[in-house]
């Protein structure tokens, strides 16, 4: 693993950071693209994961902050991914516009939706996002993919649903343990990787290459 200590923070009501002056949120050349994919699982396969980004928060290794909009959305299709500008970041967040969504079929039994809200969710650690040349084939992508959850995070009584049967989450995660276990591997267990080919998909070789970050609760 390359030395990010990464943490992930979502799901705390408080207040979002009060901006500084010094860093400017856009969509400029070279800025990075980011996808999200649930973490792989064998006994599950994903047919949703949507994660609809309204505002992203920057904070550079200086402790220079900024709050602005984007648009974006963290999920298995890609085609909408969550644009970050260059530079060398230590904190890096998103705050979703609606409920996060994911869906899946159980191999050989049932199907789930799980939609939830979320506050936020919040990367530590030393993040750089290189400032490329879009029209230099040689130059790596830059790209990033954030795996949501930890291989096989998703709980037994999801894999117990028996053939046909549906379940539906999201309710009330704070009285669901499924549905809390769920939200929690998304907010603390996720990690970041390179996307060396831009394919917004992880191959066996990126994996092996490591993540760049991973998640843990720091708390508030």
């Amino acid at each position: 693993m390359r030395p990010l200590g990464l943490a992930l923070l979502g799901l705390v009501a408080c207040e979002a950071p009060e901006p500084r002056e010094g860093i400017a949120i856009g969509n400029g050349p070279g800025a990075s693209l980011l996808r999200g994919i649930p973490a792989q699982s064998l006994q599950i396969t994903y047919t949703a994961f949507h994660y609809r980004v309204d505002v992203l928060y920057l904070e550079d290794c200086d402790g220079q902050e900024s709050v602005g909009p984007s648009t974006g959305t963290l999920d298995l299709v890609g085609e909408d991914p969550v644009p970050i500008p260059a530079g060398t970041w230590c904190t890096l967040g998103f705050s979703p516009s609606e409920p996060v969504e994911l869906r899946g079929e159980v191999n050989g039994g049932g199907s789930f939706v799980y939609t939830a809200d979320h506050y936020r969710l919040m990367l530590y650690g030393e993040i750089d996002i290189p400032s490329l040349d879009p029209l230099d084939p040689t130059m790596p992508t830059g790209n990033l993919v954030l795996e949501a959850g930890t291989p096989e995070f998703i709980p037994q009584a999801i894999l117990d649903l028996s053939p046909g049967e549906e379940l539906s989450l999201g309710t009330d995660c704070d009285q669901d343990p499924t549905c809390s276990a769920i939200r929690e591997a998304i907010s603390f267990q996720s990690a970041l990787y390179i996307d060396t080919d831009g394919n917004g998909r992880l191959s066996d070789p990126e994996r092996n290459a490591g993540d760049t970050a991973r998640g843990e609760d720091r708390g508030d």
